[in-house]
């Protein structure tokens, strides 16, 4: 375990050693306030889940139909979330640096976009916990070392086109571990590969339409030369919007599935009837109708 998390530790700061050395201080602080925005949200509700769920894994492990089913549940539910908020940041960057960070920020835009696309590939396939609570900690660290090695390789050839080449070397390095893991996790938890399909298919949809939505506000809004935070504030409320319509009123069967298990266990618990729980009978209602015209 401590060697795991020093590689670990070792890949996180890998770009950060190569950017300081070889594009100088002021790039790595464009890239690092770039980075951050993208994944401190990311990284808050991951860490929130996986700290109540990895004793849950780790008590189930000699179970593998309930772990199993823990783990779809886990990544149906935060692919849910995760995806469409990185869309919203992706198409609100631009706002974001330059209400929060100013002007001088603005080269960390394209670098925040093209963050927005790699963190969520890197995050949400919870090979890393599910590897700690079961105790495969041998082919963690195959995974892990392959990943350093493939980072750093990228890294080299890559690092000549600034910082866009680092950024995209990170989405390529995250992209392979992505790919270990699963396949790490389709052969200990004996999970079919249409999991990962159904579990990202709805909120990728729902992600891309917050995007384009997004890119054609700005192209509407571009003439009226509206201060940032106006911009933020519109993109916002438009990609939340777009999250809560297509995530509550459209959610795929899966994760339809999740709302009606958790949605049950509330109503049947002694909850008064008092905002909002007083609406959560009627939309469980709404998810049974609709699972049930689906299966006729």
């Amino acid at each position: 375990m401590s060697f795991i998390s020093f590689s670990e530790f070792i890949a996180g700061q890998l770009d950060t050693m190569f950017i300081g050395h070889s594009l100088g201080p002021v790039n790595l602080g464009i890239y690092n306030r770039a980075y951050m925005l993208v994944y401190l949200p990311v990284y808050n509700i991951n860490v929130s889940i996986t700290r109540v769920l990895f004793p849950s894994f780790s008590r189930v492990q000699s179970e593998p139909v309930r772990l199993r089913n823990a783990y779809i549940s886990l990544v149906t539910i935060v692919s849910a979330i995760v995806i469409p908020i990185c869309g919203i940041i992706l198409i609100s960057a631009k706002e974001v640096i330059a209400v929060l960070l100013g002007a001088q920020f603005t080269e960390a835009v394209p670098i925040a976009q093209m963050l927005a696309i790699a963190i969520p590939i890197g995050s949400l396939h919870f090979g890393g916990p599910i590897c700690d609570a079961l105790a495969r900690l041998n082919q963690k660290l195959v995974v892990q070392l392959s990943y350093l090695c493939v980072l750093l390789i990228l890294f080299v050839m890559l690092g000549s086109y600034g910082l866009p080449g680092y950024a995209l070397a990170l989405l390529l390095g995250l992209s392979f571990r992505s790919i270990g893991y699963i396949y790490l996790l389709t052969t200990i938890l004996q999970v079919d590969l249409t999991l990962y399909r159904n579990a990202y298919f709805s909120p990728l949809r729902t992600a891309t339409i917050i995007v384009v939505t997004g890119y054609l506000a700005d192209v509407c809004l571009q003439s009226l030369s509206l201060p940032a935070g106006y911009l933020l504030a519109t993109k916002f409320a438009l990609g939340t919007l777009i999250f809560l319509v297509f995530t509550f009123r459209f959610p795929n069967p899966h994760l339809r599935k999740e709302m009606m298990t958790v949605l049950t266990r509330l109503l049947s618990a002694s909850i008064p009837e008092t905002f909002p729980f007083k609406y959560l009978r009627p939309y469980c209602t709404f998810l049974m109708s609709t699972a049930y015209k689906e299966h006729d």
